[in-house]
């Protein structure tokens, strides 16, 4: 009997999947896919090894390889080009996908967009301005295509609605660099119409050559109240709701006599710029601040809108334990507004007996217009133990014929050294250890009491 061997089958398509038409642009890839994961594009019915092989009809346009049983592609030039793998079994039969490939050249595509609120001289970013008033709006312009784009023009227009086109009002211009990615990203100083009323504000960037998208060009409009004109000055004063310790930590509990700092932020609300005033720090039994409280200190604020004084206020806790408040009023000025509001809350202050401390005072007697900066060094066993006030890298500053007092919190068993220089970076004089702490001395170094405080006083003179 003749037995027959089963003829061999032809490799057979399995799936299409990866094999739809594709729009590629140019510098796509290189990219593509496993022939061969799950699901198969080939498969054998005689379970044959198969090999692949791919072409395109334009290698110009695309180029196509296989890499073991991976398909790779990539876009050169704008085109079409037609891909075709052929999967083949030992004895040559074959079976064979192909997908058309159509190629765009890159382009740019250039948007603009503004600043949701405008930006007044002081910083204050607003929605409402006086009328003729100058303002700044924040402009980002980007090329959002992949090929650069040629330098354009940004046109700025005020319109009646939120909708910006080139049939609003021109009321500026300005130039994008070329390239892609941001090619603008500066603010724009505008005046405000001299009527009162709602306007918008908005900017197009002029087409550029071969730009794939120009119905994105235009922003939307910022949305701007333009008021009668200036109010009258009306200045408020705010505390913050902790204080601040040497060691830079907010707290609402200190010791007897400690040294704090307090939050201090005043403002003129009204657009006319106020004279400069005196905030007046007080404390109390209450919340509730008033010039009638006990006045603990003062500062000056700046003539002017927006924000006239931001600072920290340096006072002393008192000396006796209990539940105070803090808090601020700033004078009237001339034709203020509104003086109900020249008082803040008051911030609550916990005060409990207190842990020894050491009392510096330090008086510039070298008054050379220089001033003089110092801090100090705990040292346990005549080594320095890493603390220091008021804290790593910063400075006490003296200013020119001044006097310094710190009160600084320390450990029994302890001693507090000082260190002063006329200058941090180029020191001419030094006293104590020295402000970087590196100096030998006599009687600089202050031991912590057991309990209350030890004063230290020193006239710094230069020699």
């Amino acid at each position: 009997m003749v037995v027959t061997p089963p003829s061999n089958r032809a490799p057979e398509v399995a799936s299409e999947v990866g094999f739809g038409d594709k729009d590629l642009t140019v510098g796509d890839g290189p990219e593509g896919f496993d022939l061969e994961a799950s699901p198969r594009n080939f498969t054998d019915p005689d379970d044959d090894e198969l090999t692949y092989t791919v072409s395109s009809s334009d290698t110009s346009v695309v180029r196509a390889e296989i890499s073991g049983t991976d398909l790779i592609w990539e876009a050169l030039a704008a085109g079409m080009a037609t891909i075709t793998v052929v999967a083949s079994d030992p004895d040559g039969l074959t079976a064979r996908l192909s997908f058309a490939a159509t190629v765009t050249g890159a382009s740019p595509d250039l948007t603009v967009g503004v600043s949701d609120r405008v930006l007044l001289g002081d910083g204050s970013l607003v929605s409402t301005v006086e009328a003729g008033s100058s303002f700044e709006v924040g402009t980002t312009a980007r090329n959002l295509g992949t090929a650069a784009a040629d330098s354009s023009t940004i046109r700025f227009y005020f319109s009646s609605n939120a909708t910006i086109s080139s049939n609003d009002t021109q009321v500026g211009t300005e130039r994008t660099s070329a390239g892609t990615g941001i090619v603008f990203n500066r603010n724009k100083l505008l005046t405000a119409p001299t009527s009162p009323g709602t306007y918008y504000y908005g900017a197009c960037v002029d087409p550029v050559p071969g730009e794939s998208n120009t119905n994105n060009n235009c922003s939307d409009g910022v949305r701007l109240t333009v008021d009668e004109g200036a109010s009258p000055p009306d200045l408020t004063v705010e505390v913050s709701d902790r204080v601040v310790l040497d060691n830079g930590s907010l707290v609402n509990t200190v010791d007897t006599g400690a040294s704090i700092e307090v939050g201090t932020t005043a403002r003129n609300l009204g657009t006319t710029a106020a004279d400069s005033s005196t905030i007046r720090f007080y404390f109390s039994s209450n919340a509730t601040i008033s010039s009638n409280d006990t006045q603990v200190g003062t500062e000056r604020t700046s003539a002017g809108t927006g924000t006239v004084f931001n600072r920290n206020k340096l006072l002393t806790a008192p000396s006796s334990p209990g539940t105070y408040y803090y808090g601020a009023c700033v004078d009237p000025v001339p034709g203020e507004s509104n003086t109900n509001n020249n008082c803040s809350d008051g911030v609550r202050l916990t005060v409990e007996q207190d842990n020894p401390t050491i009392t510096f005072r330090f008086t510039d007697g070298c008054n050379d217009g220089f001033g003089i900066v110092w801090r100090a060094f705990e040292q346990r066993n005549d080594d320095l133990t890493g603390l220091e006030w008021p804290g790593q890298n910063r400075n006490y500053v003296i200013p020119p014929g001044d006097t310094h007092v710190r009160v600084l919190a320390c450990t029994t068993g302890t001693d507090a050294c000082y260190g002063a220089s006329t200058d941090e970076t180029n020191p001419r004089v030094h006293w104590g250890v020295g402000v970087n702490g590196d100096r030998g001395c006599d009687n600089c170094c202050i031991a912590c009491p057991v309990s209350g405080n030890r004063t230290h006083g020193l006239n710094l003179v230069c020699r």
